[in-house]
């Protein structure tokens, strides 16, 4: 879906268009249904006015960068509100609004001689989060599985760069899927950081679970292999060293469990494959429970074993990613995040400056550190956590099976 903001006399001879009420044009090219575009007819910025000035959306700064990982529709909108009363109302009505106080707040921030470690950082929320961390002026590295999406991504941090000239970028190309990708990737991240480590930690891989079972060459299943052993893995080997000196931020599903126990011989979900219950639509749901609590669980131990380190599970609500297809979700997901959702959800440069939030701000670090401060949502509320995060016991045996899995 595009939302392009042309003037009213403008024309298409490959679309047709209609006047609605004198306030919208919806325009539909005939060859191909690509995008719908709706304009408001006496302004060439507004790419969509609801009436009544409640909140419109513009097209985000267009990137120096052709086709950098940030380009795509999902992410080329930013929703904007035009006084601190609408933004709140907005705010009211719509679940997935980002708080603008947060990009306030992350705007007094000056993050040079910074470092951050930003992995699945090459696209989707991760892309966003790495590219703001770019703009205050932090140094980034990048961890990805594809090599031209992580050139494509260099060269944008590069562009949007606070200062150019002092900060660095790099990019550690890994099959986060693999128990060797993830000690190579780790590896190779404290060998670029030499020894003044990196400040923080920044987990983006993996996705929505699609409710299918696969395998990796290692014998794993596949999505519990990047969303749950990569995360664990790049956190323990990366403080272990130590490298990281700041903190630690995962973006995936905080509290969504209510379990009080972990079945350490069920944590890839092999046994309710077995008995039946791994299948389509439930397959989904039971994974996205393992993986909120299976991560809020080992964050938890984290959290005791590196008290000084602000460590947050962050919920990221709807963000308007291409999550849905590259997770090969079932349709008709796929289409609604492509083209419903970026008309109400925020985009990935939008909630970057949540975890930044909680990272790097004062602030947020305050809240980050404080007992209980381990899940939060996109609005900067408290998300809770597994009632088994809560237990020590429940925390070093997941923590010593993770261990065992990753060969460490």
């Amino acid at each position: 879906m595009n939302l392009s903001p042309y003037p009213s006399s403008t024309r298409s001879s490959r679309s047709q268009s209609a006047q609605i009420h004198g306030c919208f044009r919806l325009q539909v090219p005939k060859s191909r249904i690509r995008w719908i575009s709706m304009t408001f007819a006496r302004s060439s910025r507004a790419s969509l006015y609801v009436r009544g000035s409640l909140a419109y959306k513009q097209p985000a700064p267009a990137s120096p960068v052709p086709n950098h990982p940030l380009s795509s529709p999902a992410h080329t909108y930013r929703t904007l509100t035009t006084s601190p009363n609408q933004r709140a109302m907005f705010s009211s009505l719509n679940p997935f609004h980002i708080p603008p106080h947060f990009r306030t707040l992350t705007s007094e921030l000056d993050l040079s001689s910074h470092t951050a470690v930003v992995a699945g950082g090459t696209q989707g929320i991760g892309a966003g989060i790495a590219s703001r961390f770019s703009e205050l002026g932090s140094s980034v590295i990048l961890v990805g599985r594809s090599r031209q999406r992580g050139e494509d991504m260099l060269r944008h941090l590069k562009a949007v760069a606070k200062r150019p000239e002092e900060q660095r970028f790099e990019f550690v190309p890994a099959d986060l899927s693999a128990r060797k990708g993830i000690l190579g990737a780790a590896r190779e991240v404290r060998e670029k950081s030499g020894k003044e480590g990196v400040d923080w930690l920044v987990l983006c891989q993996g996705g929505p679970p699609n409710g299918r079972w696969k395998e990796t060459p290692e014998g794993i299943e596949d999505h519990f292999a990047v969303q749950i052993l990569s995360r664990f893995g790049l956190a323990h080997e990366l403080s272990s060293s130590p490298t990281i000196k700041q903190g630690v931020a995962s973006v995936c599903s905080p509290g969504l469990s209510r379990t009080r126990t972990v079945d350490l011989d069920n944590l890839e979900l092999r046994k309710t494959r077995e008995h039946g219950g791994f299948f389509k639509g439930y397959g989904m749901l039971t994974t996205g429970l393992r993986d909120s609590l299976v991560s809020d669980v080992w964050m938890a131990h984290f959290r005791r074993l590196h008290p000084t380190l602000s460590t947050t599970h962050l919920f990221p609500g709807a963000v308007a990613t291409s999550a849905a297809s590259n997770s090969s979700l079932p349709f008709p997901l796929p289409l609604l995040s492509s083209y419903a959702l970026p008309l109400v959800a925020p985009s990935p440069q939008d909630y970057a400056d949540v975890p930044i939030y909680f990272l790097a701000h004062p602030e947020g670090r305050r809240k980050a550190l404080e007992q209980g401060g381990l899940g939060w949502n996109q609005k900067g509320q408290k998300a809770g956590s597994a009632p088994a995060a809560a237990d020590a016991n429940e925390g070093e045996k997941v923590w010593g099976k993770l261990k065992e899995m990753l060969g460490v």
